[in-house]
Parts: C-alpha cells; sequence; structure tokens
C-alpha cells in the first residue's frame, strides 16, 4: 500500500504548513480552540501538494487517486466514527430487514462500492487519509478501505430503533437507520505526522 511515508519529505513538510495555515485561519470566525478544516479545503490539498488526481467530486469512495491508489479524504473533530457511505436510493432494499440482516446488506452495498471504485479509477489499493482534528493541533492518520467481511459480522454495543452497531473483527461500524448513513469508527492510533 502506497502510505504518507512514501511521499518525499518536502511534499509532506508543505502540505503540514498549508494545514496548519488553515487551522490558524478558523480562529477569524470562531473562538473553538478545535480548528476548523473544511473537507473540500482538505481534499484539494492532498490532491495539490502530493500530485494526485482529484476524484472528490465523483461521488465515490475515492476522493483522490495516486499512481494505483485510491484515497478517501477524511477531516474530522470528535470520537472518530466518520461517515463513509449513504444509502437514500437504496432503503427500499433493506428497511424492513432484523438488524443483522439488515447490517449484511448494508455491508454488501458498501464493498461494492468500493470494488466499483477500483474498477472505475484502475486501482488496486484504497486506504483513508484522516486529519483529525483536536484542540490546537491537527494529527495525520491513514487507515485501510478495508471491505467488510460479512461472513465475521457481528452485532455490537448498544442498538436502538435509530442506529445498528456491527463488526467484522477488523473495523467496527454504525448504521444510522433514519439518515441512511454508514459510520466507520477510525482509530486513533496509525499516526502519520
Amino acid at each position: 500500500m502506497y502510505k504518507y511515508a512514501d511521499f518525499p519529505n518536502e511534499k509532506r513538510e508543505h502540505y503540514e504548513n498549508m494545514l496548519k495555515i488553515v487551522g490558524s485561519l478558523s480562529r477569524l470566525f470562531s473562538e473553538n480552540d478545535v480548528p476548523y478544516l473544511d473537507s473540500r479545503v482538505a481534499e484539494n490539498l492532498y490532491c495539490k501538494y502530493f500530485d494526485a488526481e482529484n476524484k472528490s467530486r465523483d461521488d465515490s469512495s475515492i476522493d483522490a487517486v495516486y499512481k494505483k491508489a485510491g484515497i478517501g479524504i477524511k477531516t474530522f473533530a470528535g470520537n472518530g466514527a466518520q461517515k463513509v457511505a449513504e444509502f437514500n436510493k437504496d432503503v427500499l432494499i433493506f428497511s424492513n430487514l432484523p438488524a443483522l440482516q439488515k447490517a449484511k446488506k448494508i455491508s454488501e452495498l458498501r464493498n461494492k462500492r468500493i470494488q466499483a471504485a477500483k474498477a472505475i479509477y484502475g486501482i488496486n489499493e484504497a486506504h483513508y487519509h484522516c486529519i483529525r482534528r483536536e484542540k490546537g493541533k491537527m494529527i495525520l492518520c491513514e487507515s485501510n478501505m478495508d471491505l467488510i467481511d460479512i461472513s465475521r459480522l457481528e452485532i455490537a454495543g448498544d442498538n436502538t430503533a435509530k442506529s445498528i452497531k456491527f463488526s467484522d473483527g477488523i473495523n467496527n461500524y454504525i448504521f444510522n437507520i433514519s439518515k441512511s448513513v454508514l459510520l466507520k469508527q477510525f482509530p486513533k492510533n496509525n499516526i502519520v505526522s
């Protein structure tokens, strides 16, 4: 897998400096100690500094393509559970299923989207580049964009009429039923800078 550390130091330094500059500007319009970074800005900066093809407007799991790697770019503050897919058009397929079958159907749909993106862009690997925003800083992390292992799927945690929490033993997910949105829990490790 092509990793952030594989980019030349100079490119990483320019990218990180630009993130700092953009983050410092957020104090002009907010008193929050957590820097603000718009997702489109994050995607554009990544593509500019690493000469990646910007695919963020394609409504795909992939925001950037570099060589044969697809990158999903996420910026977030908070607990790390972030939207990775939306299924509004597919609601009728899974709406009346019980929790485990619903989680399996959502996982199947998610896997098909990742596989379709790989085929469309001619890539053979995919991962997430995450910009985790915390008080006074931004932390860069990487995480695989794994297919969900449906054979190992288990319902986990407290589930309500609003959400289903599940895991495949590799990643943890939350499906928000009312919004038809799948969230992935991004780990706090895998820090790259």
